[in-house]
């Protein structure tokens, strides 16, 4: 009789090649889900694209008397001030829908990129565990529209 010294394949061995693609996919159609729509539809997305649309025009000089009625610069800290200012400044090159999948795309890849770097940490090795943060990107607070999480 003879003895198999063969190594017999580790079907759960993580490969990181194979891991980085999976992350690359699901990273693709997370940004399908931003782009492919005309809208991302959300709560408060459409109140925080007319907020920047208002500073951007104030700092144009756009419509500048109209908005002095009824807006006034609140300069105490605000949590949506950071989305506010990009998406802002993002509109002097495109209009506010693209600026907002704009933030929106940023925030997923922060996201993702932020997400497998904490697990692989933790994981102090290869592990497919990573590949559970794709169900934390698109949360409720997203949906609600609330960019300042």
């Amino acid at each position: 009789m003879q003895v198999d010294n063969r190594q017999k394949p580790d079907i759960w061995k993580v490969s990181e090649r194979v891991l980085r693609m999976l992350l690359v996919i699901g990273v693709f159609f997370c940004l399908l889900q931003i782009w492919l729509p005309t809208y991302f539809v959300n709560g408060d997305g459409p109140c925080h694209i007319a907020n920047a649309r208002v500073m951007h025009n104030w700092w144009t000089g756009t419509s500048v008397d109209l908005y002095k009625r009824f807006y006034y610069f609140n300069l105490h800290p605000h949590p949506n001030w950071l989305s506010h200012l990009m998406l802002a400044g993002l509109m002097y090159v495109v209009n506010g829908l693209i600026a907002e999948k704009l933030l929106l795309t940023g925030y997923v890849l922060l996201m993702v990129t932020g997400m497998y770097r904490l697990l692989r940490q933790v994981a102090g090795r290869p592990t497919y565990w990573p590949l559970a943060l794709f169900l934390f990107v698109f949360h409720n607070l997203v949906a609600q529209g609330l960019y300042n999480f």
